[in-house]
Order: C-alpha cells, then sequence, then structure tokens
C-alpha cells in the first residue's frame, strides 16, 4: 500500500520502469487533488506494475496530506475539498481491507476491494485487476489429463508386476 507517490516524483521526463512485484499485490492509494505527487504519474506508475492482484485507489477530494492529521499550507498548492478526517478514515480503511484481502485471503475483503467497494463508497474510486480465475473447461480437462495420466502409470505397473511374476 502505498499513498501519494509515484515512479516520476523529482523528474519530469524519460520512461517509469516496469514494475516486477513478483505476484505481490500492490495498491496505490491517491487524493485526486494532489499537488505534490501528480495523480496522472501514479497512473503510469499503477499502469507500470506488471503482476495482479493490483489496485489504483483515488480519494476525490483528498490532496497529498489527505492521510495526515493536518494540511500543509505552504508544500501542497490545492486545497483539499473532502474533510480530513474522512479522508484519514477513508484511506485507512481501505488499506486495511486491501491488506486483509490480499495478506490475509479475507475473501469478503478482497471481494470488497476488487469488486463491490467503489459502488458502496462515494469517497473512493477504484480501478483493479485481479487474477484470471481459471474457466471450467480448463480445469476439467486438466483434471481428466490427470485421471488418464494416472490410469495409465497403473497400467504400466501392473503389467511390470505381471512379468516379474
Amino acid at each position: 500500500m502505498f499513498y501519494g507517490t509515484n515512479f516520476r516524483i523529482g523528474q519530469s521526463s524519460g520512461g517509469l520502469p516496469i514494475i516486477d512485484n513478483d505476484d505481490i499485490p500492490i495498491a496505490l492509494v491517491q487524493g485526486n487533488r494532489d499537488g505534490v505527487a501528480n495523480p496522472a504519474n501514479a497512473q503510469e506508475t499503477y499502469a507500470g506494475i506488471q503482476d495482479p492482484p493490483k489496485a489504483f485507489i483515488t480519494i476525490p477530494g483528498a490532496n497529498h496530506y489527505g492521510i495526515t492529521n493536518e494540511d500543509n499550507l505552504i508544500r501542497e498548492p490545492n486545497r483539499p475539498t473532502l474533510e480530513q478526517d474522512v479522508a484519514i478514515e477513508t484511506i485507512a480503511r481501505w488499506s486495511a481491507l486491501f491488506l486483509r484481502g490480499t495478506a490475509l485471503k479475507d475473501k469478503g475483503a478482497f471481494d470488497y476491494v476488487f469488486n463491490s467497494g467503489d459502488a458502496l463508497d462515494p469517497n473512493v474510486s477504484v480501478e483493479s485487476v485481479t487474477k484470471p480465475i481459471p474457466e471450467y473447461t480448463s480445469v476439467v480437462s486438466l483434471l481428466g489429463l490427470g485421471v488418464i495420466g494416472a490410469s495409465s502409470l497403473l497400467t504400466n505397473m501392473q503389467k511390470l508386476v505381471k512379468k516379474s511374476t
């Protein structure tokens, strides 16, 4: 989980690296009014994350300091339109749900983050990718091949036992 960050901070041009996350789940949480870590650059960083599951969670109305106890009027040029306590609670809740769903394999939390939560929570917008679920026919085919292979192996072993006796 990363809040208000991207690979473009401190650089204005050049290519961004592909993020070889080795199947480690990553979520970027971003206020859409962030004047320090540009949301478009965070979106670019998100696109570079190689392996799902991954999520890009936008907090409309939050700026770069939406996660802190108070705003920084000097460093952040954009004023938040979401109340600080609401931003903090939303960021914390979504961070916890992402971690519960991915690290602890909590199916309810995973479903909320990756499927239904943004429709239920007016304080977020979520873009996400999960690993594809194998199609039923693929699973049945693999199971069938396994049964055929095991049967063939058993038949060959029985022939060997008969020959040796």
